[in-house]
């Protein structure tokens, strides 16, 4: 009987000479431990609002049709600290972004030719490419119900930014308030400098009278004593 085989059916035990089976398996360390890489998304700190699968395209101007530009998961991304929202789509296996840019409050989504679960809107400045540029895009979901869920969470994203919007257009006016309550207490110091100056103005000249006619007076008392 063959020592590999040893009556049973691994091949890979043996026996030593006091019948204990030692594991002839060949076991190899790495030389270089290699430290882990933590990838970044750049889509940290950011929520998902919705999250759904579709493929998206793009409209070429030059040739006047619909390009596709990928298939994969669309994310609307909530970052709670500045408010915004942006649209990002990477596309499958790759993972390569085909859509990335922000949610801004003129941006509608249209049907597209008719059809419930597909979308048009354009954007000003998608970076997906790197450099931002203007895009019409489009998107098709799975179904009807998909589409209208991405429907609804991107009204809810124009919301979100609007209620930002307010709150700076409200700090510029309060800054522009104070600023013209700011010049017109400069303007109302002003005014009062130059009144105490005038006020000032008249004492002197006041006071300089004053000194002439009581000047006068003594010389014409000094006047009637030598005469008599």
């Amino acid at each position: 009987m063959s020592l590999l085989s040893n009556g049973d059916d691994n091949p890979t035990s043996t026996t030593n000479g006091g019948g204990e089976e030692v594991d002839a398996e060949p076991h190899f360390d790495p030389i270089i431990y290699l430290p882990e890489v933590h990838i970044h998304s750049n889509e940290e700190g950011e929520t998902i609002l919705i999250q759904l699968r579709a493929k998206l395209f793009r409209h070429c101007s030059a040739e006047k049709l619909w390009k596709e530009r990928g298939t994969g998961e669309v994310k609307l991304l909530h970052n709670e600290e500045t408010n915004a929202v942006r649209v990002v789509m990477r596309r499958d296996k790759t993972l390569k972004l085909c859509a990335n840019h922000y949610v801004t409050t003129d941006m509608e989504l249209k049907s597209n030719c008719g059809s419930d679960r597909a979308w048009v809107w354009s954007t000003q400045a998608d970076v997906s490419d790197g450099e931002p540029h203007p895009e019409v895009l489009a998107i098709r979901f799975q179904n009807a119900d998909a589409a209208k869920r991405f429907k609804d969470k991107f009204e809810e994203a124009k919301s979100i930014v609007a209620s930002v919007v307010k709150v700076e257009e409200h700090d510029k006016d309060g800054d522009k308030d104070s600023a013209v309550s700011d010049n017109s207490d400069v303007e109302g110091s002003s005014s009062d400098d130059d009144v105490a100056k005038g006020v000032s103005k008249l004492n002197i000249t006041s006071e300089s009278k004053d000194q002439k006619d009581g000047k006068e007076e003594t010389e014409d008392h000094g006047v009637g004593p030598n005469n008599s």
